[in-house]
């Protein structure tokens, strides 16, 4: 059905112009033409997408969907159906939980077909989204992962068992910058100087390697910082530094380690803290 052929009376009391002038404005979909939200996700969340459609009988009908993307950095992809006629306008955004600022990417299209292969017609919008920061089509932007602000962090990572060194993997999904690492070394009663040295490689080669200021003697506790202040560490309180280098940045399967010299089978690392900016990347 035509333009001409819908607005050629009011219907249910819309003056044809005003119907007309919404429709050009909107995107006109065939029955075959459906909505689809991406989603990456490091953080709990659930979306909301919500807006309005005009149909060939000309109703201006809200609509409102929902999705919960994974939150192990995967993609999610959902598929809505509007029927034929003119999206209006649409909007995404975070209706469950607090998300950080940077751990929900979303990307809202226009693709032929519901199932199976689908064959995408359009993009509206795309961007990290929260409760307050919301993804709109009309007079939305196009936003990259790796645009803007980052998400500041900070996590334990995982518990060794005594005698095994850290480590440490960027997961699937994400860029880190690393900002800090901390973490205790316990040693046992054999007489020997430890040496610890962090070390981060690609999965594979390491590319760089630094030790720590001091060396840790046996039956003590050893507080280790890695960072780029500078500063030092001093043995009289326990305390080791760790230089790394400035703007450190991290690909996914990228791992921090520790290699000890002289470790002992009963020496005993605590589980590490990360601080770090994170980037979702989908490679």
């Amino acid at each position: 059905m035509g333009l001409d052929a819908l607005f050629a009376s009011p219907i249910f009391g819309h003056p044809r112009e005003a119907l007309s002038a919404l429709a050009s404005r909107g995107f006109y979909v065939t029955g075959e033409d459906e909505l689809q939200l991406t989603s990456f996700a490091s953080d709990d969340a659930g979306l909301a997408i919500e807006g309005r459609f005009l149909n060939l009988k000309g109703e201006l009908v809200p609509f409102a969907f929902s999705q919960t993307p994974f939150t192990d950095r995967t993609i999610r992809q959902t598929t809505f159906p509007l029927g034929e006629g003119w999206l209006i306008n649409v909007s995404v955004r975070a209706s469950s939980s607090s998300p950080d600022s940077r751990s929900v990417w979303a990307a809202l299209n226009i693709v032929r077909g519901l199932t199976g292969v689908q064959q995408p017609l359009g993009a509206l919008t795309s961007g990290y989204v929260t409760e307050n920061e919301w993804l709109i089509w009309p007079g939305g932007q196009q936003r990259d992962m790796l645009e803007g602000q980052v998400n500041l962090r900070s996590i334990t990572g995982t518990n060794p068992a005594a005698g095994v060194n850290i480590t440490e993997t960027v997961p699937v999904g994400a860029r880190w910058r690393l900002l800090s690492c901390r973490f205790v070394l316990v040693t046992d009663a054999t007489v020997a100087s430890r040496t610890v040295t962090l070390t981060i490689d690609d999965g594979v080669t390491v590319y760089f390697a630094a030790s720590s200021t001091a060396n840790q003697a046996a039956s003590q506790t050893g507080d280790y910082t890695a960072s780029a202040t500078g500063f030092a560490g001093g043995t009289a309180a326990n305390f080791f530094a760790i230089p790394l280098p400035p703007n450190l940045l991290l690909l996914a399967g990228h791992r921090i380690n520790t290699t000890t010299q002289l470790f002992q089978a009963g020496d005993n690392y605590g589980a590490p803290q990360l601080a770090f900016e994170e980037w979702l990347e989908v490679l």
